[in-house]
């Protein structure tokens, strides 16, 4: 079994490593998912998408989304990914 602070670092590393997590949302019980280019500072993922996109306006509206941020690998038994629950604020402009 894996402690703790190893399981956190191999997180951060996975996290660091990549730069692309698949965003998940839904409404009126039909699921979406989109790829979208992120960096993660602070304790927080940023993404970049338009804010008229359809995964942004459907996390807006409701208060919900999901991603998973892994690695490209060859073979099924070499997956391993992060995945994770949360709410999408928007930043910036717009």
């Amino acid at each position: 079994m894996t402690d703790k602070h190893t399981l956190q670092a191999l997180a951060r590393e996975l996290i660091d490593s990549q730069s692309t997590m698949a965003l998940a949302t839904a409404r009126n019980a039909e699921a979406w998912a989109a790829p979208v280019y992120y960096v993660f500072c602070q304790g927080g993922f940023y993404f970049f998408s338009s804010p008229d996109s359809r995964h942004v306006l459907e996390s807006i509206e409701s208060d919900q989304a999901a991603a998973t941020i892994y690695p490209f690998v060859s073979s099924w038994k070499d997956i391993r990914g992060i995945q994770m629950t949360g709410r999408i604020k928007r930043r910036g402009p717009g």
